[in-house]
């Protein structure tokens, strides 16, 4: 499952929807960028809200009516976090078995080995920023 944790990244949300539009998306449905596509103020940015610097940032966008399809990442050195930017209310994640709605302005951490995966049966895009430490 996804782990809600107490840090409120709200105050920056505005900040981080604008700078996370900045990264171009490539593909069809689901787009997640390449580290070296992250603009430098949302790496640092994300450091400052999870007091961490990151190792590893990217913007994860999927498109109305698509999915990321369940699936397991190799194993990170430190720990993922999931800061959900843009969301409606047929945004759904998928972890160990259950689903979840992931609210804007919270940090939730996930061990991305577990298979995982999300919806977006929405009008709108999803947008979530992903950041290892």
């Amino acid at each position: 499952m996804y782990v809600e944790h107490a840090i409120d990244a709200s105050a920056h949300l505005p900040e981080l929807i604008a700078l996370a539009r900045t990264v171009p998306m490539r593909g069809a449905a689901s787009y997640i960028s390449h580290p070296n596509e992250t603009p430098l103020a949302l790496k640092t940015l994300a450091g400052v809200i999870l007091q961490h610097p990151p190792s590893r940032t990217s913007v994860v966008t999927l498109l109305p009516m698509q999915q990321i399809p369940a699936h397991a990442d190799p194993p990170i050195a430190g720990t993922r976090f999931h800061l959900p930017l843009l969301v409606n209310d047929g945004c759904w994640s998928f972890s160990d078995g259950g689903w979840q709605q992931l609210l804007p302005g919270r940090v939730y951490q996930l061990d991305p080995s577990l298979v995982h995966g999300a919806v977006n049966w929405g009008s709108t895009p999803r947008l979530h920023l992903l950041v290892d430490v």
